[in-house]
């Protein structure tokens, strides 16, 4: 089955079996694959798949900017807060990165694929840590709640394999700069993960309770950094 959506041409493999419900899942940036039973016909299908359209499209766009680059940049674009961007690349006597109309205007001394990331962690950094603290009132509030009155110090950095990570005995959190590729309530949902370890260390049900009460909806966004 092929199914058009914004003028974008995906291919949907359906496998029908012995289950309740309906689940999609992307096997490619351009391929769906659909399990359901087998009392869902294909315009049902077809209408399930058109009623999610637009984090279809959202999360297509993600995984074509991880098939293509390792800190995705494509080309001339590159992911910021889930929305495509212009990168320009001037040749000048320094090295600086200036964001402006949806622009990533890059001067160079040199054209290196090693400075551009670096500026970029920099300018992630900078825009997350500003995000933070005009937000963490929420997260620490949470603290609060379960009589933790010492807030934790939160840093940005380049990490692989995973989107952040807390040292409850440091009081310590650390989230992934490459967030920023992604819609901003991902973010959101990873500093709450790290904040709620600090009240319980591990991936218990308490754990994922409390994530819950203050994020109902997080196993979109858990979907969401998959891609």
């Amino acid at each position: 089955m092929e199914i058009y959506i914004n003028n974008h041409l995906f291919e949907v493999q359906v496998e029908r079996k012995r289950i309740k419900n309906l689940y999609l899942r992307f096997i490619s940036s351009s391929k769906i694959k659909i399990n359901c039973n087998y009392n869902f016909d294909d315009n049902y299908i077809k209408k399930f798949i058109e009623a999610k359209a637009s984090w279809i499209i959202k999360t297509s766009n993600m995984l074509k900017v991880k098939e293509n680059d390792g800190y995705q940049v494509i080309s001339d674009k590159v992911y910021f807060l889930g929305y495509k961007n212009d990168i320009k690349i001037y040749i000048a006597d320094k090295n600086n990165l200036i964001y402006k109309n949806n622009t990533f205007n890059f001067y160079l001394k040199k054209n290196n694929h090693k400075i551009i990331e670096k500026l970029f962690i920099k300018f992630f950094e900078d825009y997350f840590i500003e995000y933070i603290n005009k937000n963490r009132s929420k997260y620490d509030f949470i603290l609060e709640n379960y009589g933790i009155n010492n807030y934790p110090h939160i840093k940005i950095k380049k990490l692989r394999g995973r989107w952040g990570y807390c040292i409850p005995s440091k009081n310590e959190i650390t989230l992934n700069y490459r967030l920023a590729h992604y819609p901003i309530e991902c973010f959101d949902y990873v500093l709450l993960h790290e904040y709620i370890h600090l009240i319980e260390p591990n991936h218990s049900n308490l754990f994922y309770d409390i994530v819950r009460k203050y994020m109902p909806d997080y196993k979109k966004y858990v979907e969401i950094l998959k891609y």
